[in-house]
Order: C-alpha cells, then structure tokens, then sequence
C-alpha cells in the first residue's frame, strides 16, 4: 500500500510541472532558442509594410510558434516616458516546409505607424517537436521610419536542409 502512494504522489508532482516531459530528459537534445528576429533589436527606419520575420535553432511545434508571438505598439508621451502598449492585429504564419521560421504580417491594406515603436515577444511556450520550449521569453523592439517597401523580395537566409550540392 505505501509503495501505491509513493508513486501516485509522483505522478502528481510531475504532471503539475508544464515543461517536465519524458521527452525532455534527453540531454542530448537542447531547448531551441530564437536565432534571429527581422527587423534586428533596435532598428530604425523599418518599413512601415515590413514583415516580422523569426528563426528558431530548431523544428519547431507550429501551433506553438502561432500562439505565442505577439507584437505591441509602445506608447509614449512626448519625452519618450512608456505609457501604454496595445496589441497589434496580425497573423502568424509558419510552414511544414520550413519549420525552422514563422511570419508575422499584418492584414492586407494595413500599414506600421510610422515613427512608432513596436516590440515583438516570443513567449517562452514556444516549442520544439521534442516537446522542449524555450528557455527564455524573447523581447525586441523596432522603431518604423516613413517610408513603404517598394522592393520585390530578396532571398535573405536558405535553411541548410534546402542546400543542394
């Protein structure tokens, strides 16, 4: 009778915990992390129309990735003091094909505000197909310019499952 105790208790205690998951005792296997977010940290000047771009060291789980980007509009009064954010309305797009990436864009015919600051969270409930999540939350910021990306699309970055010798 003890030993049925012993182990109902520690099923309990393990399935309280949201990351502990039999998938994530390899030790073999780290947690993804966010390569990069395009616009970079900091950047000014990005396109009123840009298209949020984020790179994950990892495949990812895509129903993860979809629901834990969110992009805010930073509010601040005229000596630059944060007041507010709201939320931006957008989409978050991620593909079977590349399941290292997900897109955030906005709906068709609606812009950046320019001059505006903006950040772009990824939340750590982000997770990889093994079932590990990130280690940390990510936050960077952006600042919009005024003008309008006219430009055709460029290749930016090839994924090397993509290569070809």
């Amino acid at each position: 009778m003890r030993h049925r105790v012993m182990v109902f208790l520690t099923a309990m205690a393990v399935g309280s915990c949201d990351n502990l998951f039999y998938r994530d005792m390899d030790p073999f296997e780290p947690a993804p992390v966010v390569l990069s977010v395009i616009p970079e940290n900091n950047a000014t000047g990005a396109y009123l129309n840009t298209v949020i771009s984020i790179r994950f060291s990892r495949k990812m789980d895509l129903k993860t990735v979809e629901s834990n980007i969110i992009v805010k509009k930073i509010i601040e009064d005229e000596n630059g003091i944060h007041i507010s954010e709201e939320r931006v309305g957008g989409t978050v797009c991620t593909s079977k094909k590349n399941m290292y990436m997900a897109i955030f864009s906005l709906p068709s015919g609606t812009l950046f505000e320019p001059q505006q600051k903006y950040t772009v969270t990824i939340k750590r409930n982000a997770k990889a197909l093994s079932g590990k999540r990130l280690d940390d939350e990510v936050v960077t910021e952006f600042k919009t310019g005024g003008d309008i990306d006219s430009q055709p699309p460029g290749l930016v970055w090839v994924s090397p499952e993509y290569l070809v010798s």
